[in-house]
């Protein structure tokens, strides 16, 4: 090689470097950064019973769907495991070996839940807390009422790692879905809608909002593909009362 090559060679190496360098650097600032959450109670305050119990069971299972991400049995599974995105793991929520629902209080339930930050202050990762973050009082108590009495798996998840796609988007503010906190921060939040009966227009778009119904469906709930959709993947049906009969 040349000396005109080898320093060219030099160069471009140097550029990639101090490049990858900036976005570890970047991309870890992002990831580690500490939150501030309103103090909560210690206590929800609202008494447990069979009934509370079951409403939990009910948004868990079936608005939130919390299994999607920590799975059926809700002791967590893998999300991604990639050389490029990294490791990335719905954590284990029951009280077994390596679960969190022995040891978790009241205010660090509604921190992880409503704010998506961990007991540490750090942003969660994947967790859907800027629609979370409408659930009421009451509701987020059964959440925590119905996970706290599951039976208790263990389940020891190993250390998360970023790789270094999942670097490059943190470093170029590209995940809005992946740092949680964040996403609660910019997304505007009045709080639960008052509504006076279940049967409201108020309580549906509650529950809307707490599904996430408007990931799949788009801000207007009308459906189609979004730009992001895979070949072959069903079109999201419009629910308006302009869409199919």
């Amino acid at each position: 090689m040349n000396d005109g090559l080898r320093v060219g060679a030099l160069g471009i190496g140097a550029v990639v470097l101090i490049g990858s360098a900036a976005v570890y650097a970047l991309s870890e600032r992002e990831l580690t950064r500490r939150y501030s959450v309103p103090v909560q109670a210690k206590s929800f305050g609202i008494e447990v019973d069979a009934e509370l119990v079951d409403w939990g069971r009910h948004l868990v299972t079936v608005v939130a769907q919390c299994g999607y991400c920590h799975g059926p049995d809700l002791a967590g599974r893998e999300m991604a495991d990639d050389p490029w995105i990294g490791r990335l793991y719905a954590s284990n929520l029951t009280r077994g070996e390596g679960g969190v629902g022995g040891w978790l209080s009241d205010s660090q339930w509604d921190a992880a839940v409503r704010h998506g930050v961990d007991p540490e202050g750090r942003s969660l990762l994947l967790m859907p807390s800027a629609q979370l973050a409408h659930l009421s009082d009451r509701d987020l108590a059964a959440i925590v009422a119905y996970v706290r009495q599951t039976p208790a798996v263990d389940r020891v998840m190993p250390g998360k790692r970023a790789g270094w796609l999942t670097r490059w988007v943190v470093a170029l503010g590209l995940a809005s879905d992946l740092i949680s906190a964040q996403q609660v921060l910019e997304s505007p939040s009045t709080g639960p809608p008052i509504a006076t009966a279940k049967a409201a227009p108020e309580y549906g778009e509650y529950l809307v909002a707490l599904g996430g119904c408007r990931v799949c469906h788009r801000a207007d709930l009308a459906g189609g593909l979004h730009p992001l959709s895979l070949p072959g993947e069903p079109v999201p049906p419009d629910l308006t009362r302009g869409g199919p009969s």
